[in-house]
């Protein structure tokens, strides 16, 4: 599933926080609902262009707040980033 990551139309991809420049590329994916694995959906996606060392991926807060209920609390952060 090679995936050419581009920023969406009208986004800047370069972003500086703080004196410090990060590069953000849009992932495409199917549509995520609550009945999705997140950790899987990170794995699947993510982790064919997580290349380089340094390397994050951000989940937006949308998709974040599908997996809020309690049901889901064992996708935390440090399972998120032991996955990838």
């Amino acid at each position: 599933m090679e995936q050419e990551l581009h920023p969406n139309a009208g986004k800047n991809d370069i972003i500086e926080v703080d004196g410090v420049r990060y590069q953000r590329l849009p992932i495409k994916t199917h549509l995520i609902t609550d009945k999705d694995n997140i950790l899987d959906v990170a794995e699947k996606y993510g982790k064919p262009v997580l290349s380089k060392p340094g390397d994050v991926l951000f989940i937006s807060g949308k998709v974040r707040g599908l997996h809020a209920a309690p049901r889901h609390s064992a996708c935390g952060h440090q399972a998120a980033q032991a996955g990838l």
